[in-house]
């Protein structure tokens, strides 16, 4: 029987890769908001384009209003590393670093500059991806 992880309903965006999003989320423990994040930098290429990017950033701040209202009750662990993650699924080099600084925010909620961090690096894929040249 095929791993249900290797199964993907609707759409191709995920099947190919060795870890999906919801691993690393699930084995991090991740709040629903770092997840969707994760999600949206792993399928823009794939899927939503310019638009996953800008939820991600949208979900960002979402995030940091969040932290800021309710604060967080767990920081996230290190069972599945960025690392393996992004070399296991061959993630670009700039969504690894957006990943891998997620990953930190992740598990020091209350570190801001994570969050800014985050956003330049969005902001500046969005740059790169979908406007020079494009």
């Amino acid at each position: 029987m095929e791993s249900l992880t290797k199964i993907q309903v609707g759409g191709t965006h995920y099947k190919g890769m060795v870890y999906q999003p919801f691993e690393i989320a699930h084995a991090n423990a991740y709040d629903a908001a770092t997840f969707s994040i994760l999600k949206y930098v792993m399928r823009h290429a794939e899927k939503g384009g310019r638009q996953d990017l800008e939820k991600a950033i949208h979900i960002v701040n979402i995030r940091v209003d969040l932290l800021a209202k309710y604060g967080q009750r767990y920081n996230a662990l290190n069972t599945l590393l960025p690392d393996t993650f992004c070399t296991a699924n061959n993630t670009p080099y700039a969504e690894s670093m957006i990943l891998h600084t997620l990953h930190e925010w992740a598990r020091f909620p209350g570190e801001t500059d994570f969050a800014k961090l985050v956003l330049i690096a969005l902001a500046h894929l969005i740059r790169v991806e979908y406007l020079e040249g494009n």
